[in-house]
């Protein structure tokens, strides 16, 4: 780990009165997928792009109680999926579709280095 760099770093800034939920990266476009809250029962995911503008992509009907459990970008698809303890698994892009429920609900989960695989406990 003592041969890596930084490259670049950047800051930005939420929207007023939204809280960071979970973030990941599309490296292949240079965009970060943001999901951030307010005090509503609802979620929005917002792109920014490598020149920093941003974008709101979608709005996610949350529970104040909900947790994610896990957003990753699946390069394939092009599309976020979303993991929530409820137990449903969406997906994210230019609307919302929740293509699986785990009626246990879903304690923790892992995507494998391929994307082609999803672990959930």
């Amino acid at each position: 780990m003592r041969n890596l760099s930084i490259l670049g770093e950047t800051a930005v800034e939420l929207p007023p009165a939204y809280r960071l939920l979970d973030l990941c990266v599309d490296v292949t476009e240079e965009r970060v997928f943001v999901l951030c809250g307010d005090d509503s029962a609802t979620a929005r995911l917002l792109t920014y792009d490598s020149q920093y503008t941003l974008t709101d992509e979608c709005v996610l009907p949350l529970s104040a109680t909900e947790q994610i459990m896990s957003m990753h970008f699946v390069m394939e698809r092009e599309h976020v999926v979303i993991a929530l303890a409820s137990g449903d698994i969406c997906t994210a892009g230019s609307g919302v579709e929740v293509v699986g429920t785990v009626d246990a609900g879903i304690a923790a989960c892992r995507w494998s280095p391929d994307d082609e695989i999803l672990a959930l406990v």
